[in-house]
């Protein structure tokens, strides 16, 4: 069944988009660092936190240099292990996230993610949470210099999807990098006010969506003029999403 309202492609940010991300990153580190430092968890879990975010999300050497600081070798292969259970199981896509990704599937809508996480990050929050099977690419910061602060991203997965911009629709939770260059572009672009949290003002004047979501089934109705069942709204409601 062709898409209507002119949408044939539509590209999803990843993080505070499909899945929440610093509540299981927080969990993974709180995990580790009551495992290997319990007398004193809260020094390591902040340095774990910090050094995380600050290297490109790459927690194998976050847990290096916090291992060496704390001098929690003995510790930290256990640790690990144990953290990274925590963190498999934190992981889940938003409410209405999954059944809305399957009706647009269903709809023959090519879908891609377009994420300024790493390829093997964003790899394994997309498996863990079972939504790599909706997407036909995934453009991560490892492909593109810069990331989504040009527009190279996305030009790289609609020629992928061999789409044009006037007939794509993005979503995702941050102005600045979601709407601004899909806007420029032609596309639709979509605020997934789900995910976008106490969002400064400043940011969210940096570009002007032709879309704002409260919750991820509105996208049916953008993008397939389809409108939630009163069942689905009421699950919403109960999920805390409108």
């Amino acid at each position: 069944m062709p898409a209507r309202n002119d949408i044939d492609v539509a590209l999803f940010d990843l993080d505070n988009t499909l899945i929440p991300f610093l509540g299981p990153l927080r969990r993974w580190a709180q995990a580790w660092a009551d495992e290997a430092h319990p007398e004193g968890p809260d020094p390591v879990r902040e340095a774990l936190l910090d050094v995380t975010l600050d290297d490109a999300e790459d927690p194998k050497r976050a847990i290096r240099v916090v291992t060496d600081r704390f001098d929690l070798h003995d510790e930290a292969p256990e640790a690990t292990e144990r953290a990274q259970q925590v963190y498999w199981r934190a992981l889940t896509p938003y409410p209405g996230i999954r059944g809305t990704l399957a009706r647009l599937a269903s709809a023959e809508v090519p879908m891609g993610v377009v994420t300024d996480a790493p390829r093997e990050p964003a790899a394994v929050r997309l498996s863990a949470t079972q939504l790599t099977r909706f997407f036909d690419v995934v453009v991560t910061r490892d492909d593109t210099d810069g990331g989504k602060t040009s527009p190279r991203p996305f030009h790289l997965a609609l020629d992928v999807l061999d789409a044009d911009p006037e007939q794509a629709m993005m979503v995702g939770d941050w102005p600045a990098f979601d709407v601004r260059w899909p806007s420029r572009l032609g596309m639709v672009s979509v605020l997934a006010a789900w995910g976008t949290g106490a969002l400064p003002e400043h940011a969210r004047c940096k570009a002007q969506p032709t879309h704002e979501a409260e919750n991820p089934r509105e996208l049916r109705s953008i993008a397939l003029d389809e409108m939630p069942t009163a069942a689905e709204r009421r699950e919403t409601v109960q999920a805390g999403l409108c």
